[in-house]
């Protein structure tokens, strides 16, 4: 160590000499062996560069997430200089690799640095509230919702926002977490027209449709890439239990939608005749409201919702 800072305290010698032998500055040769009195000796000096890559292209700071050792990542994102959102040479910024590594204590003391950025997107536009569900860490969910400058609806280059991929991956923790969020918009589809709504009816999960449509934001009628409606599909596939839980939201929350003009009048009587084409066929009417698995007879229904 008294070599270390003799070499430090020559004015001749750059802290951020690039070794050939191992492709790595001595910062990152300090954080690779765990050597945290000599990391503290680096940090210290005015003219460290504590961005500079190895030769894989990851940062200091992406060495110490393999590392998985708190007390460095901790003495770098102490650094004036840090960027604790600088990616690598891959694109991918250093929470990514705590979201991998699962270190919620890590990820807790990245939340707290006064330059971290919740929404910094990857190379393939996946930030790291979408990351953390997809992996299922839902703990890093909740604490990435509550942080003040969170964008709960940040999508991907697919167009997948965090309450679609949530669905996608049946993660339903994250899916009540998302839908709890103040500013979460439960509409938002990706290129293909998907919207998390008919996510959840192509997984066939009935009580995430109930959920999101108690969403006072939520639009059932939203078109996918083939212009139907998420009920025109139920109807196709014939769907019942889904359909029964449309039935039940007509009669629960049809009125306060009109009231906030959510839906438009076109549409509403598409699904009002449709809601009336299924009551007056007693056969259709009962195998609803029992969700039994019979075909809804008579094709004149898809129809109406179609025309």
């Amino acid at each position: 160590m008294a070599t270390v800072k003799g070499f430090l305290a020559d004015p001749d010698i750059s802290p951020n000499l690039f070794d050939d032998c191992d492709s790595r500055t001595p910062l990152c040769t300090a954080i690779h062996n765990g050597n945290l009195s000599i990391i503290t000796a680096l940090l210290a000096h005015p003219n460290i560069d504590p961005h500079l890559p190895d030769r894989y292209g990851d940062t200091p700071l992406h060495v110490a997430m393999h590392q998985r050792d708190l007390r460095i990542v901790q003495a770098l994102l102490a650094h004036p200089k840090i960027n604790p959102n600088l990616p690598n040479s891959d694109g991918v910024p250093p929470i990514e690799y705590a979201i991998f590594f699962k270190r919620g204590d890590i990820i807790t003391d990245l939340l707290k640095h006064s330059k971290f950025n919740p929404n910094a997107q990857n190379k393939a536009g996946k930030p790291p509230l979408l990351q953390a569900i997809m992996v299922g860490y839902n703990i890093v969910v909740s604490k990435l919702l509550l942080h003040p400058k969170i964008d709960p609806n940040l999508q991907d280059r697919t167009g997948y926002s965090p309450l679609l991929a949530a669905i996608s991956y049946s993660n339903w923790i994250a899916t009540a977490f998302l839908l709890q969020h103040p500013k979460i918009d439960p509409n938002l589809s990706n290129k293909n027209g998907m919207s998390p709504l008919h996510m959840a009816f192509l997984k066939k999960e009935v009580n995430v449709v109930k959920m999101l449509l108690a969403h006072p934001d939520v639009d059932p009628y939203l078109s996918d890439s083939r212009q139907y409606s998420l009920i025109q599909q139920e109807v196709c596939w014939n769907h019942l239990a889904i359909i029964k839980a449309f039935l039940e939201y007509k009669g629960d929350k049809l009125a306060h939608c009109s009231a906030q003009q959510r839906f438009q009048k076109s549409e509403e009587m598409k699904l009002s005749q449709l809601f009336d084409a299924i009551n007056s066929d007693p056969e259709v009417s009962t195998a609803v409201h029992r969700q039994e698995s019979a075909i809804i007879p008579g094709s004149q229904i898809y129809n109406i919702v179609k025309n």
